[in-house]
């Protein structure tokens, strides 16, 4: 106690310094935050849970710069009673002067330490499992340890404020003290109290409900539209409204844990609805698409509507059901008591209303429909729509439009009708011939003829209608056919058959059967080994609107009828008349060759085609002709009974119709093969598409041996010899040879002409015949001529030089020229460098010929072709090396002006060489030494010589001398030289032309001077009114700047271009700013 009462002191003490230290705080602590029930609203709606557990939350500090702390957090709690504002009670937070007033008594009493009340660096907090009150976060930084950020929050019991009832309000306001005491007060909160939930309802979405789980089946088509029901809430008002679905293992989704019933099942979807608060109903359709995709059928769901105010309080809504999106299945067959009295092969009626699936009888009844009981996986059966409907036509059948009802009914689901008299009757008992229980229909009386439908359609309790609907299509059909009429039959492949086809109102025309009735007068049936034949695919319909039927039935030549038994469909029958007609085939007459023909060549076959009548219903379908080697017994008709010869005898395939030419009125054959020459015997066989066979008379025709013609040679001659490489090879043609085959040294040459020709051939001796095959009629011989030889010798002669050789040097200005040529040869023309100098029958020459080098050869003719020799070269060196001067680019000339201190440059050249030792260069008669040397090629045939001048003013000469390598010795002199001193001038006056001139016509004026030395020129042209207008530099060194003579142009423009007019001009020559000479100038446009 003594320790407690020092640390009250020193607390005291401490807090008494700190409200002097800090007594400079100015700012007013903040309230970051205020919420009430959750929400910084000032005015709103509360619930009991948020009274209970969330009624206070906040956060304050004072922590800005020169800020002492916070010192006190106290709330106001105000309640209306009787249109009063009375103060209800008031909490304060823990401070070191005011103690908290604990809100179950109000009292004064101060809280002691036992409850939960803790000390920390000398202020209170409160930390009790009964109350969670404010926790404080300190600023560690600050040395005294003061509070500048607190937050947390405060519930209540229900007898903490006073047992508030339903829809009563109260007030809040919270209040922030620092330790300079000042203070922060918040807005006046109020809350209503809304302790009722909003009720729901959610509407079904389907109303087929299972009678045990009271599960509702719904479809796709159910969910599409969604979701509805109600939800309202009479004092504060719905908030929103969610749906939540989930899927169950069971159709219960609620099971009882003992004390509770408890909800189980997941969560697939979670959205929420639209809400109409006039009309108080909920809604939800988007989205219902993601939701179909999930649902599988038969799998249970249920969907719970959670509704919440605005208070925060909320309720629940259930509905469970069963997905089934998927038709139930029909009963797999519906027949009739007497079914054994339909025709069981699928008909129908002629083209184009073709029906199939239809089952005919020919008794008329009183019919009993039964069929077997269906299925559905995910719900159950609900009823079964049965209609037997009787069809006007054929027509209104195949389209199913119009129908006449006989029966409409709906059948419910494991039912039979109470009805007097009955429909229809439900056995459960699987005694029957379905082996499942079934549902039995009855018809009052028979039915007339016609075309009727038996349907079954069974639906779901989904809603789910089968797509499968079985259904059964008879008819009734009592009356026969019509007979069929105007019989005939027309060839085709074999044999059609044709006929008007007779007609049946109410069932339609079925397959007929064809008899026919043959020579010896005994019937038979036509159909080619089927017992009917197939009205859709085996009978056709020609233009005229017969029927017809062919037949792969052959007949022999004879008389014969047929007659037809037409049908229905429902199997009535009825017998046509009968049609006789007549089977022929005539041999056919041969025209040529007359017998007994004989020829080298096979001759052209033919022979009459054979006629056969109009109605006759076999045609000629090919004509064979037969060849084979003569003998008796083959030329005797009567021994000759065999259809085919055999291969020995026969020279040609039987049967083969060999490039047959027919025309309307006979029959012919041109054909090959190899044949000896023997005589033959032929006849013609015409086979018609029953496979007849008639055959002509024999005839007989010999093939004799041709003679056959020569191949005779014409050139070149035998024995001949040419000096061409080129020759044409001749021999004697016969239209029996359609090619020859040229044999020159064994090698062979095809052509189809007389002659061959042959290029490059090779000196030498050929040997050649013509050989070919001559074709005279079916026979041919390899025919060969003699054989022939020429010699060809095509070797040109040569021409080879002798003097003077390849390289050969001569001092003297002349040389002797002489070859080796050719006996063939009767003249020589000599060619001295490129050029023709004589012409010559001799085989040596001579001639005289200037300094340097040369080039030399020989040439003649020999049939026509000019053979030349091979060129040689060879040297005349008879004076020194070649001397020449330059001055710069410019050729040193006699009377040149030059510069003092020019370098001349010298250029030597000789083809024996210059011997660089010997190089003189003397000035006004003095050797100058300290010439630079150089050789432009290692023989020396071409070297120069540099001389850097040093020469007074004045008038000079100047003389080179050099030997070449043989001692010839030669030089050159230039006199009259002249230099200047001092900087340089124009030596004369300078002139220029044309003067005047005419710039228009493009011919400028060129102004000529002289330089005294190199210099930097500038020409500079003025009016007379003393306007420049033009100016241009040149160089040193260059045209215009260069020592000598200089041209330089104006073409009469300014320096812009212009054409000036007419008048007088003054040019200018200026050096370094100094004018060297002035002259006039004219234009005359």
């Amino acid at each position: 106690m003594k320790l407690f009462k020092a640390s009250i002191f020193v607390i005291f003490c401490l807090l008494l310094l700190s409200s002097l230290a800090y007594s400079a705080d100015t700012n007013y602590p903040n309230i970051n935050y205020f919420k009430v029930g959750g929400s910084t609203s000032e005015t709103g709606y509360i619930n009991k849970d948020s009274l209970q557990n969330n009624l206070i939350s906040l956060e304050v500090s004072d922590g800005e710069a020169g800020d002492i702390g916070l010192y006190q957090i106290g709330i106001n709690l105000y309640k209306i009673n009787k249109n009063d504002l009375g103060k209800y009670y008031q909490l304060w937070w823990p401070s070191l002067s005011t103690w908290i007033y604990f809100p179950s008594n109000a009292s004064t009493t101060p809280v002691n330490d036992s409850q939960g009340y803790a000390l920390l660096n000398g202020l209170l907090w409160i930390n009790t499992t009964s109350y969670k009150f404010f926790s404080v976060i300190k600023n560690s930084q600050d040395a005294y340890s003061k509070y500048l950020l607190v937050e947390g929050s405060y519930s209540s019991k229900e007898s903490d404020l006073g047992k508030l009832g339903e829809n009563e309000v109260f007030y809040l306001r919270l209040s922030v003290k620092d330790l300079a005491t000042l203070v922060t007060e918040s807005s006046l909160f109020s809350r209503t109290t809304d302790f009722t939930s909003p009720t729901t309802t959610i509407s079904p979405p389907s109303t087929n409900q299972n009678s045990t789980t009271w599960n509702y089946y719904v479809n796709s088509s159910n969910l599409t539209g969604g979701f509805t029901g109600e939800a309202k809430d009479t004092l504060s008002g719905i908030d929103n409204v969610s749906v939540e679905v989930y899927a169950g293992s069971s159709p219960n989704f609620w099971s009882w844990n003992g004390t509770a019933w408890v909800f189980s099942g997941s969560s697939i979807l979670r959205i929420p609805a639209t809400y109409n608060s006039t009309a108080g109903t909920w809604a939800y359709n988007t989205n219902m698409s993601t939701l179909i995709a999930g649902l599988k059928d038969g799998d249970h769901y249920a969907v719970r509507i959670l509704a919440k105010d605005k208070a925060g309080n909320q309720n629940l809504a259930n509905a469970t059901f069963i997905y089934d999106n998927t038709a139930p299945t029909n009963p797999t067959k519906i027949e009739t008591f007497n079914s054994s009295w339909f025709t069981t092969k699928l008909v129908g009626v002629p083209d184009p209303n073709q029906i199939t699936n239809l089952s005919w009888t020919k008794e008329a009844f009183v019919p009993f429909f039964y069929f077997q009981e269906g299925s559905d996986a995910a719900s159950e059966i609900k009823s079964y729509d049965f209609e037997l409907a009787k069809y006007k036509d054929p027509i209104a059948f195949l389209f199913k439009f119009p129908k006449n009802y006989v029966i409409k009914k709906t059948i419910p689901y494991k039912t039979s009708d109470t009805a007097s008299p009955k429909v229809f009757n439900y056995y459960s008992s699987s005694a029957n011939h379905f082996n499942a229980p079934v549902y039995e229909v009855l018809t009052k009386e028979a039915l007339p003829d016609g075309l009727y439908e038996a349907r079954v359609k069974a639906s779901d309790e989904a809603g789910n209608v089968a797509t499968n609907e079985v259904s059964f299509y008879f008819g009734i059909d009592s009356k026969a056919p019509t007979a069929a009429t105007e019989l005939a039959v027309a060839p085709d492949t074999y044999i059609a058959y044709k006929w008007k086809p007779g007609s049946d109102e109410v069932s339609g025309m079925g397959n007929p059967t064809i008899y026919i009735k043959g020579p010896n007068e005994t019937s038979f049936s036509l159909l080619d080994g089927k017992s009917s034949i197939d009205l859709k695919t085996e009978i056709k319909t020609d233009s005229s609107g017969k029927n017809y039927y062919v037949s792969s039935t052959k007949l022999k030549p004879g008389n014969y009828s047929f007659y037809i038994i037409t049908r229905d469909v429902a199997g009535n029958t009825n017998q046509s008349l009968t049609k006789p007609f007549e089977v022929k085939l005539d041999a056919p007459t041969l025209i040529s060759p007359a017998d007994k023909y004989s020829t080298n060549s096979l001759p052209s076959f033919s022979a009459k085609t054979v006629s056969l009548s109009s109605e006759s219903p076999n045609f000629v379908k090919n004509y064979a002709l037969y060849i084979y080697e003569h003998s008796e017994n083959a030329d005797k008709v009567n021994n000759y009974t065999q259809e085919y010869l055999t291969e020995t005898q026969a020279i040609l395939t039987p049967k083969t119709v060999l490039s047959a030419s027919t025309t309307q009125s006979e029959v012919s054959w041109n054909i090959n093969g190899s044949f000896d020459a023997k005589t033959y015997s032929w006849r013609i066989d015409v086979y018609d598409n029953f496979g007849n066979i008639k055959s002509s008379e024999i005839r007989r025709f010999t093939l004799t041996q041709p003679v056959y013609p020569k191949i005779t040679l014409a050139s070149p001659a035998d024995k001949a010899v040419t000096n061409e490489s080129s020759a044409t090879f001749s021999w004697g043609t016969s239209t029996s040879f359609t090619s020859y085959d040229l044999y020159l040294n064994g090698t062979k040459y095809t052509t189809t002409a007389g002659t061959y020709p042959f290029k490059n051939l090779s000196d030498g001796i050929y040997k050649w015949y013509v050989q070919s095959t001559a074709n005279i009629g079916l026979f041919s011989q390899t025919v060969t001529s003699q054989t022939w030889e020429i010699t060809v010798d095509t070797k040109e002669p040569t021409i080879s030089l002798s003097s003077p050789a390849e390289g050969v040097k001569f001092d003297n200005g002349s040389a002797p020229f002489a070859w080796i040529g050719s006996y063939k040869f009767t003249n020589y023309d000599i060619y001295i460098d490129g050029k023709k100098v004589a012409g010559t029958d001799k085989l040596t020459y001579s001639s005289s010929l200037g300094e340097g080098s040369h080039s030399w050869y020989v040439s003649s003719s020999y049939k026509g072709t000019e053979i030349k020799s091979k060129t040689q070269n060879f040297y005349i060196n008879s004076i020194g090396p070649t001397i020449s001067a330059k001055i710069g680019n410019n050729t040193l000339a006699n009377d040149a002006i030059i510069s003092p201190t020019d370098t001349l440059t010298v250029d030597l050249s000789d083809d024996n060489g210059v011997s660089p030792e010997t190089i003189a260069i003397a000035i006004d008669g003095t050797n100058i030494t300290g010439a630079q040397i150089s050789a432009k090629d290692t023989a020396n045939k071409a070297v120069a010589a540099s001389l850097k001048m040093s020469l007074k003013e004045g008038t000079h000469t100047v003389k080179i001398t050099a030997k070449d390598a043989l001692g010839k010795e030669n030089s050159i002199s230039y006199s009259g030289i002249k230099t200047y001193s001092g900087k340089a001038r124009v030596l004369a006056k300078p002139m220029n032309y044309p003067n005047p001139f005419k710039p228009s016509s493009g011919s400028p004026t060129t102004i000529n001077y002289s330089l005294s030395d190199n210099a930097d020129i500038k020409i500079m042209i003025f009016d007379l009114a003393g306007r420049m207008v033009w100016q241009n530099s040149y160089p040193s060194g260059s045209t215009g700047g260069k020592v000598g003579e200089n041209e330089v142009t104006w073409d009469g423009k300014s320096s812009a271009g212009q054409i000036q007019g007419n008048g007088a001009y003054l040019y200018t020559i200026i050096s370094e700013g100094k004018l060297l000479e002035r002259g006039e100038m004219a234009i005359n446009e």
